[in-house]
């Protein structure tokens, strides 16, 4: 694994050095809807999400407070704004980053170098790193 991680990083390292000028493939483009009703599908299909209303929200609802199915739905409409606003603003806060790094042969070259020490950095650290040991020290 150590040897690997550094494999990388000298291979990123060498291959930054003359290939600043390399243009990033451009992704087909797909309508939004299309890609909205894929990411729902792909949550509703998901047994973590279901398992985490099934087993979160229950503590939050009371029965003597009324209905529990509008208790329940009315946490998961909350639930889903939220996630919406703040999933959202990781997107646009990634969208104007990946703008200023794409544009700049300089950016392209300063971040594949970061990148190539990183990887040589952690192989060196998990070519040095004991394994864990239990609490009896065995």
């Amino acid at each position: 694994m150590a040897i690997y991680l550094i494999y990388l990083g000298c291979k990123t390292l060498f291959a930054s050095s003359g290939s600043t000028t390399s243009e990033t493939p451009k992704a087909p483009r797909k309508k939004l809807t299309k890609i909205l009703y894929q990411s729902a599908l792909v949550e509703i299909m998901n047994p973590k999400t279901a398992l985490f209303f099934l087993a979160f929200f229950p503590q939050f609802i009371s029965p003597s407070a009324g209905s529990v199915i509008v208790q329940f739905l009315l946490l998961g409409t909350i639930f889903i704004i939220l996630a919406f606003i703040s999933d959202g603003l990781y997107a646009l806060l990634a969208a104007s980053i990946r703008k200023r790094i794409i544009g700049s042969k300089v950016n392209t070259k300063l971040q594949n170098r970061i990148t190539g020490y990183l990887y040589i950095l952690l192989g060196i650290f998990s070519a040095f790193a004991s394994p864990f040991k239990n609490e009896s020290g065995r």
